[in-house]
């Protein structure tokens, strides 16, 4: 991960942009896919590390439940699809989830 994110530091340092002026923006993963955790945890330690602006996709996003970090690794129940095609608002409850931890943890004021 490390590796890949070092292209565009390696660019801003050639055309002189200051890291302060860069913004890492919409990364994220499949909550349900094993490995999910991990990856925001790999991208976001990063990102850290080499003090860049972030910004995750989604923050229970309001059309699709897969980025929603929230609700954890298990499938959303069948009365949040019906909500959503009812245009009624997601009747799920959020919680601070182990999805979500890698994002939570780094919101948090020191």
């Amino acid at each position: 991960m490390a590796r890949y994110l070092r292209q565009p530091l390696d660019w801003a340092e050639t055309m002189k942009v200051p890291r302060e002026r860069l913004v890492v923006a919409e990364f994220g993963c499949m909550r349900r896919l094993p490995g999910c955790r991990q990856y925001l945890e790999d991208v976001l330690g990063v990102l850290e590390r080499n003090r860049l602006h972030w910004a995750f996709y989604s923050f229970r996003e309001d059309n699709w439940d897969g980025m929603d970090y929230e609700l954890g690794s298990t499938k959303v129940p069948w009365r949040y699809w019906q909500a959503i095609e009812q245009g009624a608002p997601d009747p799920l409850p959020r919680k601070a989830t182990a999805e979500f931890e890698p994002i939570r943890k780094r919101l948090k004021p020191d």
